[in-house]
């Protein structure tokens, strides 16, 4: 059995890539995904990934998944969504972490809203590949920034091609629950109550508290919860020290935000920023 004191092997290390030139895309890749655990969350950002190597769980929304290599998994802005371990099998997948604002103007929407799509799980291989192909071409570091930035633009235009936009649902308390978002988010450092945020919306505490966690996929704390953690790897991208991100996001002290960022995100702070 492996000492305390042991380091992680490397195939069980998230590796993350970033770069400052290159604001609007973020990549991961894990080789062996047996020891992460993802609690339910969700990204500001979209999320396409491609399974590499073995077979795992992916819960979509209300949706369960068994994806294998090959899969391509889909994940717009705001949807609640987990993957994780099957039974001890081994798997391995490559994520990108787009922002909807680039894609919206990439979609011929400039200023406007980005369009989610219809598809969580695609076995297209041109997507599949054309994903790792993207994914060598940002780590390269001899690639230059004009061959990344076109890349990202080809195989995302690509990605519109091939996947069916989806359909808003209507929904009568759509506009009183997003200001209730829009309110934790702005206020996702400070201790709220659930009080302050159904008065924000103009809705009783109770039905807010069933109808956000209808709309949204969790219940307006998780939701707290899961902004902070965003605001926190915001904070770490611009150069914040692991304490600083913990403090300035409204954790209580560096330990908690600690435990809350790998339940999220299944990496530690310290991962992140290396």
């Amino acid at each position: 059995m492996p000492k305390p004191t042991e380091k992680t092997p490397p195939e069980f290390t998230p590796r993350f890539w970033r770069d400052d030139r290159l604001p609007f895309i973020e990549a991961r890749y894990l080789a062996d995904g047996r020891r992460i655990s993802y609690d339910r969350h969700a990204h500001k950002l979209f999320s396409i990934g491609a399974i590499i190597a073995g077979e795992s769980s992916f819960m979509h929304g209300d949706d369960d998944y068994r994806v294998a290599a090959g899969s391509v998994v889909i994940i717009n802005p705001g949807c609640v969504h987990a993957c994780n371990p099957l039974e001890d099998l081994p798997w391995a997948y490559c994520m990108l972490y787009v922002d909807a604002t680039w894609l919206a103007d990439l979609q011929g929407a400039s200023g406007q809203a980005f369009q989610g799509y219809a598809t969580a799980v695609s076995n297209d291989q041109v997507l599949y590949a054309g994903l790792l192909e993207l994914y060598q071409v940002l780590i390269a570091e001899d690639a230059e920034l004009l061959h990344k930035q076109g890349s990202a633009i080809q195989y995302f235009s690509e990605v519109q091609k091939r996947l069916q936009a989806a359909t808003p649902e209507l929904q009568l308390e759509n506009g009183k629950l997003k200001v209730a978002a829009d309110f934790i988010d702005t206020h996702c450092a400070q201790d709220l109550s659930l009080d302050d945020i159904s008065a924000q919306a103009g809705l009783s505490a109770s039905y807010l508290f069933r109808a956000f966690k209808k709309q949204y996929g969790m219940t307006p704390h998780a939701y707290l919860i899961n902004r902070r953690v965003q605001y926190a790897q915001e904070r770490l991208k611009n150069g914040a020290t692991i304490a600083e991100a913990a403090l300035d996001a409204g954790f209580a002290d560096q330990a908690h935000f600690q435990r809350v960022f790998k339940r999220m995100l299944a990496a530690t702070p310290g991962q992140y920023l290396r």
